[in-house]
């Protein structure tokens, strides 16, 4: 009997070490395949010292968040570190200044003593839905653009099931039928969820919230971004990955099933969020707080480098709990 345990002990321990082993590899490996897939370049230079983040596509430029304004204003504390709010930039190609091209408040509606932070327009940029945070709530609001002024108008809440809980990230389907975001809502997997809703009426009317339990962990998923072709990205602390904040994707062709690490040098150590990608130009831009403060890199993508490797849930926690 004694041999018969000796002998248990010794095989859960191999299982152990043979189960990191196996982990590491996975992980080093997807690491390895898509070191090719994406070149960090520096197309975006408005980062500042304060924290830059969430960028967008909108029309032909960039929207993007950023502590950076009037230090005389009455701010809310979000940025811990510089002790200011959010706004909303537009890093526009038309208009340039000494520094290279200039940035532009999005607009009066839009960016107010709140958190205002990651928008998500229409394919002719002419609604947009956004994240706004007051007191440490965070709801989804959307405004719709006067096309004679170019004004935006009063930002609506976007309201589900008697909203109690925070709705963040909003990210818009292609064909703009499906709205995306993450939440913490009752019957989440982890701390916050990705959600889907489904958009009628002009953008008027939401359905009742589906939960995305191909991509949820029990950690934290959040920032969905779609794709042109309907691939998901979006970041999470739930799978095992470099550390901090990773950023993932789920092909649209799985239905969402096999989820895949981008490695490095999208991935860090760090928390590397807000991931953005415009299939046609295979150019696109996320942030990181991988330098003194979070910054937006700018990346080329090569897409024909496939990634083979799927990313298992929670694989930090199901490696080392074998009995």
């Amino acid at each position: 009997m004694k041999n018969s345990n000796k002998k248990n002990r010794s095989l859960s321990s191999n299982f152990k070490q043979l189960a990191f082993i196996l982990s590491f590899t996975s992980i080093m490996n997807a690491q390895n395949a898509t070191q090719e897939q994406f070149k960090l370049t520096n197309n975006f230079n408005h980062n500042t010292e304060y924290s830059e983040t969430s960028p967008a596509f909108f029309k032909q430029d960039i929207v993007y968040a950023s502590t950076k304004r009037n230090a005389s204003r009455d701010l809310i504390s979000f940025d811990s570190k510089k002790n200011r709010g959010y706004d909303m930039f537009v890093k526009t190609s038309k208009k340039k200044s000494n520094n290279g091209f200039k940035s532009n408040k999005l607009g009066i509606m839009l960016s107010t003593r709140d958190h205002d932070s990651n928008a998500a327009f229409n394919a002719d940029g002419t609604v947009v839905y956004f994240t706004r945070t007051n007191n440490k709530i965070s709801s989804i609001y959307k405004s719709v653009q006067n096309p004679s002024n170019g004004k935006w108008s009063k930002p609506e809440k976007v309201t589900l099931q008697g909203q109690a809980y925070n709705m963040a990230n909003p990210s818009l389907s292609p064909d703009e039928k499906t709205l995306y975001f993450s939440s913490n809502m009752p019957g989440s997997v982890g701390g916050t969820d990705i959600y889907q809703v489904s958009i009628s009426g002009n953008h008027h009317g939401y359905s009742r919230p589906k939960n995305l339990v191909q991509v949820n962990t029990k950690g934290n998923d959040t920032y969905p971004f779609i794709d042109k072709k309907g691939n998901l990205y979006f970041s999470s602390d739930g799978y095992a990955g470099s550390g901090g904040y990773d950023i993932y994707k789920a092909s649209i062709e799985s239905n969402f099933e096999n989820v895949s690490n981008l490695g490095a040098p999208i991935n860090s150590e760090h928390d590397d969020v807000c991931f953005i990608i415009d299939s046609t130009t295979n150019t696109g831009y996320f942030a990181s707080n991988r330098s003194k403060s979070i910054d937006i890199f700018s990346f080329e993508a090569n897409l024909k480098a496939s990634n083979p490797f799927k990313t298992p849930k929670n694989a930090n926690v199901i490696t080392f709990n074998y009995r």
